[in-house]
Protein backbone atom coordinates (compact mmCIF):
# COMPACT_ATOMS: atom_id res chain seq x y z
CA UNK A 1 0.00 0.00 0.00
CA UNK A 2 1.30 3.45 -0.92
CA UNK A 3 2.27 5.52 2.09
CA UNK A 4 -0.07 8.46 2.74
CA UNK A 5 1.66 11.78 2.09
CA UNK A 6 2.27 13.70 5.29
CA UNK A 7 0.45 17.03 5.53
CA UNK A 8 2.51 20.20 5.41
CA UNK A 9 2.64 22.10 8.69
CA UNK A 10 1.53 25.74 8.57
CA UNK A 11 1.81 28.30 11.35
CA UNK A 12 -0.23 31.53 11.17
CA UNK A 13 0.71 34.42 13.47
CA UNK A 14 -1.88 37.15 14.16
CA UNK A 15 -2.27 39.83 16.82
CA UNK A 16 -5.77 38.89 18.01
CA UNK A 17 -9.18 37.78 16.77
CA UNK A 18 -11.10 40.99 17.22
CA UNK A 19 -13.69 41.94 14.61
CA UNK A 20 -11.82 43.15 11.54
CA UNK A 21 -11.27 42.41 7.88
CA UNK A 22 -7.83 40.86 8.36
CA UNK A 23 -8.98 38.53 11.14
CA UNK A 24 -12.12 37.56 9.22
CA UNK A 25 -10.10 36.82 6.08
CA UNK A 26 -7.84 34.56 8.15
CA UNK A 27 -10.76 32.63 9.65
CA UNK A 28 -12.20 32.14 6.17
CA UNK A 29 -8.86 30.90 4.85
CA UNK A 30 -8.48 28.49 7.77
CA UNK A 31 -11.90 27.05 6.97
CA UNK A 32 -10.79 26.40 3.40
CA UNK A 33 -7.43 24.74 4.19
CA UNK A 34 -8.04 23.00 7.54
CA UNK A 35 -8.35 19.53 5.94
CA UNK A 36 -5.46 19.99 3.51
CA UNK A 37 -2.74 21.05 5.95
CA UNK A 38 -1.71 20.60 9.55
CA UNK A 39 -2.55 24.13 10.71
CA UNK A 40 -1.39 25.96 13.83
CA UNK A 41 -2.52 29.41 14.97
CA UNK A 42 -0.49 31.68 17.24
CA UNK A 43 -2.50 34.76 18.30
CA UNK A 44 -0.59 37.19 20.50
CA UNK A 45 -3.84 37.60 22.44
CA UNK A 46 -6.61 35.04 22.26
CA UNK A 47 -9.29 37.73 22.46
CA UNK A 48 -12.11 38.89 20.23
CA UNK A 49 -15.48 37.64 18.95
CA UNK A 50 -13.84 35.62 16.18
CA UNK A 51 -12.20 33.27 18.69
CA UNK A 52 -15.40 31.24 18.61
CA UNK A 53 -15.09 30.95 14.82
CA UNK A 54 -11.72 29.18 14.83
CA UNK A 55 -12.40 25.97 12.87
CA UNK A 56 -12.16 22.58 14.51
CA UNK A 57 -8.85 20.86 13.83
CA UNK A 58 -6.78 24.06 14.15
CA UNK A 59 -4.17 23.88 16.92
CA UNK A 60 -4.11 27.14 18.87
CA UNK A 61 -0.80 27.94 20.57
CA UNK A 62 -0.72 30.10 23.70
CA UNK A 63 1.51 33.17 23.79
CA UNK A 64 3.48 34.43 26.78
CA UNK A 65 2.11 37.14 29.08
CA UNK A 66 4.41 39.79 27.65
CA UNK A 67 3.76 38.94 24.02
CA UNK A 68 0.03 39.10 24.80
CA UNK A 69 0.42 42.85 25.33
CA UNK A 70 0.96 43.33 21.58
CA UNK A 71 -2.49 41.94 20.84
CA UNK A 72 -4.37 43.97 23.46
CA UNK A 73 -5.65 47.52 23.36
CA UNK A 74 -4.77 49.78 26.28
CA UNK A 75 -8.33 49.49 27.55
CA UNK A 76 -8.25 45.68 27.38
CA UNK A 77 -4.91 45.49 29.20
CA UNK A 78 -6.13 47.78 31.99
CA UNK A 79 -9.29 45.70 32.36
CA UNK A 80 -7.19 42.58 33.01
CA UNK A 81 -5.19 44.26 35.75
CA UNK A 82 -3.82 47.66 36.71
CA UNK A 83 -0.27 46.29 36.47
CA UNK A 84 -0.85 45.01 32.93
CA UNK A 85 -2.40 48.30 31.88
CA UNK A 86 0.50 50.25 33.35
CA UNK A 87 3.10 48.04 31.67
CA UNK A 88 1.43 48.28 28.28
CA UNK A 89 1.10 52.03 28.68
CA UNK A 90 4.79 52.41 29.45
CA UNK A 91 5.81 50.28 26.47
CA UNK A 92 3.48 52.24 24.18
CA UNK A 93 5.00 55.49 25.45
CA UNK A 94 8.51 54.24 24.77
CA UNK A 95 7.50 53.16 21.25
CA UNK A 96 5.99 56.57 20.55
CA UNK A 97 9.09 58.54 21.47
CA UNK A 98 11.77 56.06 20.39
CA UNK A 99 10.92 52.85 18.49
CA UNK A 100 9.19 49.54 19.03
CA UNK A 101 12.26 47.56 17.93
CA UNK A 102 13.75 46.97 21.39
CA UNK A 103 10.42 46.35 23.19
CA UNK A 104 9.45 43.81 20.52
CA UNK A 105 12.78 42.05 20.78
CA UNK A 106 12.73 41.92 24.57
CA UNK A 107 9.12 40.76 24.94
CA UNK A 108 9.44 38.14 22.22
CA UNK A 109 12.48 36.65 23.92
CA UNK A 110 10.02 35.27 26.47
CA UNK A 111 8.76 32.82 23.83
CA UNK A 112 10.81 29.67 23.32
CA UNK A 113 11.50 29.20 19.61
CA UNK A 114 8.78 27.32 17.75
CA UNK A 115 10.06 24.65 15.38
CA UNK A 116 9.00 22.00 12.90
CA UNK A 117 6.91 24.07 10.48
CA UNK A 118 7.07 23.97 6.69
CA UNK A 119 5.64 27.47 6.45
CA UNK A 120 5.37 30.26 9.03
CA UNK A 121 3.03 33.07 7.97
CA UNK A 122 2.87 36.55 9.52
CA UNK A 123 -0.73 37.28 8.60
CA UNK A 124 -0.71 40.92 9.70
CA UNK A 125 1.73 43.52 8.42
CA UNK A 126 3.70 45.78 10.69
CA UNK A 127 2.96 49.47 10.62
CA UNK A 128 4.64 52.45 12.25
CA UNK A 129 7.76 51.64 14.23
CA UNK A 130 6.43 54.13 16.81
CA UNK A 131 3.30 52.21 17.76
CA UNK A 132 2.35 48.96 19.50
CA UNK A 133 0.90 47.60 16.28
CA UNK A 134 1.44 44.05 15.15
CA UNK A 135 4.95 42.60 15.53
CA UNK A 136 3.89 39.46 13.63
CA UNK A 137 6.72 39.72 11.11
CA UNK A 138 9.31 40.16 13.87
CA UNK A 139 7.93 37.11 15.64
CA UNK A 140 8.01 34.86 12.56
CA UNK A 141 11.53 35.92 11.67
CA UNK A 142 13.02 35.71 15.17
CA UNK A 143 11.02 33.15 17.15
CA UNK A 144 10.06 30.51 14.58
CA UNK A 145 12.07 27.91 12.70
CA UNK A 146 10.35 27.09 9.41
CA UNK A 147 11.18 26.01 5.88
CA UNK A 148 9.73 29.23 4.49
CA UNK A 149 8.73 32.47 6.18
CA UNK A 150 5.94 34.49 4.58
CA UNK A 151 4.55 37.99 5.19
CA UNK A 152 1.01 39.07 4.27
CA UNK A 153 0.38 42.73 3.38
CA UNK A 154 -3.25 43.85 3.68
CA UNK A 155 -2.72 47.44 2.55
CA UNK A 156 -1.87 49.71 -0.36
CA UNK A 157 1.87 50.00 0.21
CA UNK A 158 2.24 53.31 -1.61
CA UNK A 159 -0.46 54.94 0.52
CA UNK A 160 1.04 53.45 3.68
CA UNK A 161 4.50 54.91 3.12
CA UNK A 162 3.86 57.61 5.71
CA UNK A 163 3.65 54.83 8.32
CA UNK A 164 6.58 52.85 6.94
CA UNK A 165 10.06 52.78 8.39
CA UNK A 166 13.43 51.29 7.53
CA UNK A 167 12.74 48.47 9.98
CA UNK A 168 9.70 47.30 7.97
CA UNK A 169 11.70 47.15 4.75
CA UNK A 170 14.40 45.14 6.49
CA UNK A 171 11.79 42.69 7.76
CA UNK A 172 10.39 42.22 4.25
CA UNK A 173 13.89 41.70 2.87
CA UNK A 174 14.38 38.80 5.28
CA UNK A 175 11.09 37.11 4.33
CA UNK A 176 11.13 34.25 1.81
CA UNK A 177 7.84 35.37 0.29
CA UNK A 178 5.57 38.41 0.43
CA UNK A 179 1.84 38.09 -0.27
CA UNK A 180 -0.47 40.97 -1.17
CA UNK A 181 -4.27 40.67 -1.18
CA UNK A 182 -4.85 41.96 -4.71
CA UNK A 183 -3.02 42.49 -7.98
CA UNK A 184 -3.24 46.24 -7.41
CA UNK A 185 -1.69 45.94 -3.96
CA UNK A 186 1.13 43.88 -5.44
CA UNK A 187 1.81 46.53 -8.08
CA UNK A 188 1.82 49.16 -5.34
CA UNK A 189 4.44 47.22 -3.38
CA UNK A 190 6.65 46.65 -6.43
CA UNK A 191 6.45 50.32 -7.38
CA UNK A 192 8.28 51.06 -4.14
CA UNK A 193 10.39 47.90 -3.92
CA UNK A 194 10.94 46.41 -7.40
CA UNK A 195 13.73 44.29 -5.91
CA UNK A 196 11.05 42.21 -4.13
CA UNK A 197 9.52 41.03 -7.44
CA UNK A 198 11.07 37.56 -7.38
CA UNK A 199 9.42 36.66 -4.11
CA UNK A 200 6.12 38.55 -4.24
CA UNK A 201 2.64 37.17 -4.92
CA UNK A 202 -0.99 38.08 -4.61
CA UNK A 203 -3.81 35.90 -3.34
CA UNK A 204 -7.44 36.96 -3.03
CA UNK A 205 -9.21 36.78 0.32
CA UNK A 206 -11.67 33.95 0.99
CA UNK A 207 -15.29 34.34 2.12
CA UNK A 208 -17.78 32.27 4.06
CA UNK A 209 -20.65 32.78 1.64
CA UNK A 210 -23.10 30.56 3.50
CA UNK A 211 -22.50 32.42 6.75
CA UNK A 212 -23.00 35.80 5.07
CA UNK A 213 -26.31 34.74 3.53
CA UNK A 214 -27.56 33.08 6.72
CA UNK A 215 -26.64 35.97 9.03
CA UNK A 216 -28.26 38.50 6.72
CA UNK A 217 -31.67 37.00 7.55
CA UNK A 218 -31.32 36.89 11.35
CA UNK A 219 -32.76 40.36 11.98
CA UNK A 220 -34.53 43.22 10.26
CA UNK A 221 -32.77 46.57 10.66
CA UNK A 222 -34.75 49.77 11.02
CA UNK A 223 -34.27 51.17 7.51
CA UNK A 224 -37.05 53.24 5.95
CA UNK A 225 -38.54 51.58 2.90
CA UNK A 226 -39.84 54.85 1.46
CA UNK A 227 -36.42 56.35 0.72
CA UNK A 228 -33.08 55.45 -0.84
CA UNK A 229 -30.86 53.76 1.78
CA UNK A 230 -27.08 53.90 1.64
CA UNK A 231 -25.04 51.80 4.07
CA UNK A 232 -21.40 52.30 5.02
CA UNK A 233 -20.00 49.36 7.02
CA UNK A 234 -16.61 50.56 8.22
CA UNK A 235 -14.52 51.78 11.10
CA UNK A 236 -15.13 55.48 11.74
CA UNK A 237 -11.59 56.68 11.15
CA UNK A 238 -10.03 59.43 9.07
CA UNK A 239 -8.97 57.27 6.11
CA UNK A 240 -12.53 55.99 5.62
CA UNK A 241 -13.67 59.45 4.52
CA UNK A 242 -17.04 59.21 6.25
CA UNK A 243 -17.10 62.98 6.68
CA UNK A 244 -17.14 63.25 2.88
CA UNK A 245 -20.10 60.88 2.65
CA UNK A 246 -21.98 62.90 5.27
CA UNK A 247 -21.47 66.13 3.33
CA UNK A 248 -22.44 64.52 0.00
CA UNK A 249 -25.64 63.00 1.41
CA UNK A 250 -26.50 66.28 3.15
CA UNK A 251 -26.03 68.17 -0.11
CA UNK A 252 -28.27 65.79 -2.05
CA UNK A 253 -30.92 65.85 0.68
CA UNK A 254 -30.88 69.64 0.48
CA UNK A 255 -31.61 69.33 -3.24
CA UNK A 256 -34.76 67.35 -2.51
CA UNK A 257 -33.59 63.75 -2.89
CA UNK A 258 -35.13 61.31 -0.40
CA UNK A 259 -32.19 59.32 0.92
CA UNK A 260 -30.68 58.17 4.20
CA UNK A 261 -27.13 57.23 5.12
CA UNK A 262 -26.59 54.46 7.69
CA UNK A 263 -23.09 54.05 9.15
CA UNK A 264 -22.46 50.67 10.75
CA UNK A 265 -19.23 50.80 12.73
CA UNK A 266 -17.38 52.61 15.47
CA UNK A 267 -14.14 54.49 15.80
CA UNK A 268 -12.11 57.36 17.18
CA UNK A 269 -13.64 59.87 14.77
CA UNK A 270 -17.23 59.30 15.86
CA UNK A 271 -17.40 62.55 17.92
CA UNK A 272 -16.14 64.48 14.88
CA UNK A 273 -18.79 62.89 12.63
CA UNK A 274 -21.51 63.54 15.23
CA UNK A 275 -20.51 67.22 15.37
CA UNK A 276 -20.58 67.44 11.58
CA UNK A 277 -24.07 65.91 11.47
CA UNK A 278 -25.25 68.51 13.99
CA UNK A 279 -23.63 71.36 12.04
CA UNK A 280 -25.33 70.27 8.83
CA UNK A 281 -28.63 69.58 10.63
CA UNK A 282 -28.51 66.15 9.02
CA UNK A 283 -29.71 64.02 11.93
CA UNK A 284 -32.99 63.13 10.21
CA UNK A 285 -31.27 61.42 7.28
CA UNK A 286 -27.90 60.25 8.66
CA UNK A 287 -27.77 57.62 11.41
CA UNK A 288 -24.79 56.13 13.22
CA UNK A 289 -25.62 52.58 14.30
CA UNK A 290 -22.33 51.83 16.07
CA UNK A 291 -20.65 48.44 16.06
CA UNK A 292 -22.93 45.55 15.17
CA UNK A 293 -22.02 41.93 15.83
CA UNK A 294 -23.92 41.13 12.65
CA UNK A 295 -23.75 43.91 10.02
CA UNK A 296 -25.12 41.75 7.21
CA UNK A 297 -28.84 42.56 7.69
CA UNK A 298 -27.96 46.24 7.21
CA UNK A 299 -26.02 45.54 4.03
CA UNK A 300 -28.73 43.23 2.69
CA UNK A 301 -31.42 45.87 3.28
CA UNK A 302 -29.45 48.64 1.57
CA UNK A 303 -30.13 50.01 -1.88
CA UNK A 304 -26.39 50.42 -2.25
CA UNK A 305 -23.25 49.82 -0.20
CA UNK A 306 -21.00 52.86 -0.15
CA UNK A 307 -17.25 53.13 0.42
CA UNK A 308 -16.00 56.68 0.80
CA UNK A 309 -12.38 55.84 1.70
CA UNK A 310 -9.35 57.89 0.74
CA UNK A 311 -7.53 54.60 0.18
CA UNK A 312 -8.27 50.89 0.56
CA UNK A 313 -6.49 47.61 -0.12
CA UNK A 314 -9.09 44.95 -0.96
CA UNK A 315 -11.94 45.51 1.50
CA UNK A 316 -13.86 42.37 2.44
CA UNK A 317 -17.13 44.29 2.60
CA UNK A 318 -17.28 44.64 -1.20
CA UNK A 319 -17.34 40.88 -1.64
CA UNK A 320 -19.85 40.57 1.18
CA UNK A 321 -22.20 43.06 -0.48
CA UNK A 322 -21.91 41.26 -3.82
CA UNK A 323 -22.71 37.97 -2.09
CA UNK A 324 -25.90 39.61 -0.80
CA UNK A 325 -26.68 40.92 -4.32
CA UNK A 326 -26.26 44.54 -3.21
CA UNK A 327 -24.59 46.94 -5.69
CA UNK A 328 -21.54 48.90 -4.52
CA UNK A 329 -20.46 52.51 -4.98
CA UNK A 330 -16.80 52.97 -4.08
CA UNK A 331 -14.18 55.63 -4.50
CA UNK A 332 -11.21 54.76 -6.70
CA UNK A 333 -8.60 52.63 -4.94
CA UNK A 334 -5.76 50.33 -5.82
CA UNK A 335 -8.06 47.27 -6.07
CA UNK A 336 -11.46 48.76 -6.98
CA UNK A 337 -11.19 47.73 -10.64
CA UNK A 338 -10.46 44.13 -9.65
CA UNK A 339 -13.33 43.94 -7.20
CA UNK A 340 -16.11 45.61 -9.19
CA UNK A 341 -17.34 45.17 -12.74
CA UNK A 342 -18.62 48.68 -13.40
CA UNK A 343 -22.27 48.77 -14.40
CA UNK A 344 -22.79 45.14 -13.41
CA UNK A 345 -21.66 44.85 -9.80
CA UNK A 346 -21.56 48.53 -8.94
CA UNK A 347 -19.79 51.80 -9.65
CA UNK A 348 -16.36 53.37 -9.10
CA UNK A 349 -16.22 57.13 -8.67
CA UNK A 350 -13.40 59.65 -8.62
CA UNK A 351 -11.81 59.70 -5.18
CA UNK A 352 -13.11 63.10 -4.18
CA UNK A 353 -16.17 64.60 -2.57
CA UNK A 354 -17.34 65.94 -5.94
CA UNK A 355 -16.76 62.54 -7.54
CA UNK A 356 -18.93 60.87 -4.91
CA UNK A 357 -21.63 63.50 -5.37
CA UNK A 358 -21.67 63.17 -9.17
CA UNK A 359 -21.87 59.37 -9.13
CA UNK A 360 -24.49 59.16 -6.42
CA UNK A 361 -26.63 61.80 -8.14
CA UNK A 362 -26.35 59.86 -11.42
CA UNK A 363 -27.51 56.67 -9.65
CA UNK A 364 -30.43 58.45 -7.99
CA UNK A 365 -31.50 60.00 -11.30
CA UNK A 366 -31.25 56.68 -13.15
CA UNK A 367 -32.72 53.90 -10.99
CA UNK A 368 -32.44 51.41 -13.85
CA UNK A 369 -28.67 51.38 -13.30
CA UNK A 370 -29.10 49.72 -9.92
CA UNK A 371 -31.70 47.34 -11.31
CA UNK A 372 -29.20 46.23 -13.96
CA UNK A 373 -26.65 45.52 -11.22
CA UNK A 374 -29.12 43.58 -9.10
CA UNK A 375 -30.14 41.49 -12.10
CA UNK A 376 -26.52 40.70 -12.89
CA UNK A 377 -25.61 39.89 -9.28
CA UNK A 378 -28.65 37.66 -8.85
CA UNK A 379 -27.21 35.39 -11.53
CA UNK A 380 -23.78 35.09 -9.91
CA UNK A 381 -22.60 32.09 -7.91
CA UNK A 382 -19.55 32.98 -5.87
CA UNK A 383 -16.84 30.64 -4.59
CA UNK A 384 -13.28 30.68 -3.22
CA UNK A 385 -11.66 28.51 -5.88
CA UNK A 386 -9.43 31.21 -7.33
CA UNK A 387 -8.19 32.48 -3.95
CA UNK A 388 -7.52 28.95 -2.71
CA UNK A 389 -5.69 28.04 -5.92
CA UNK A 390 -3.56 31.17 -5.63
CA UNK A 391 -2.72 30.37 -1.99
CA UNK A 392 -1.66 26.81 -2.75
CA UNK A 393 0.31 27.89 -5.81
CA UNK A 394 2.08 30.50 -3.71
CA UNK A 395 3.12 27.90 -1.14
CA UNK A 396 4.36 25.50 -3.80
CA UNK A 397 6.18 28.08 -5.93
CA UNK A 398 9.95 28.45 -5.74
CA UNK A 399 11.08 31.88 -4.62
CA UNK A 400 12.99 32.44 -7.84
CA UNK A 401 10.00 31.95 -10.17
CA UNK A 402 9.08 35.03 -12.28
CA UNK A 403 6.40 37.02 -10.50
CA UNK A 404 3.84 37.21 -13.35
CA UNK A 405 4.03 33.47 -14.05
CA UNK A 406 3.45 32.75 -10.39
CA UNK A 407 0.14 34.60 -10.23
CA UNK A 408 -2.74 32.49 -11.54
CA UNK A 409 -5.86 34.26 -12.77
CA UNK A 410 -4.14 37.64 -13.12
CA UNK A 411 -6.81 38.96 -15.49
CA UNK A 412 -9.77 37.56 -13.62
CA UNK A 413 -12.32 39.15 -11.31
CA UNK A 414 -11.64 39.05 -7.59
CA UNK A 415 -14.31 36.44 -6.82
CA UNK A 416 -14.98 33.39 -8.94
CA UNK A 417 -18.59 33.16 -10.06
CA UNK A 418 -20.72 31.64 -12.76
CA UNK A 419 -22.23 34.79 -14.21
Amino acid sequence: MEKMQEKKKLLFVITNLETGGIQKALINLLNEIKDRYDVYLYPFSLTGPLCSDIPEGITVLKSTRLIELWGLSQQQAAAISAAKGLLRGLIALYCKFFSNTIPLWLTQLTQKKLSGFDYAIAYRQDSSCHSMYSGCMDFVLNRVNAGQKIAYLHYDYLKALEYDCVHTRELLKRMDKIVCVSRGCLKSLLTVHPDFADKSFYTYNCYDFEEILTKSTLSEPDLDSDCFNLVIAARISEEKGIDRAVRVVSRLAGEGYRLKLHVVGEGMQRPIIENLIRELEAGSFIKLHGNQDNPYPYIAAADILMLSSYHEAAPMVIGEAKTLRVPVLTTESVSAGEQIKVGQEGFICHNSEQGMYDSLKMILDNPHLLENCRTYLSGCRFNNQEGLHQFEAMLASPVSAPVLKRIPGAAESRLNHGC
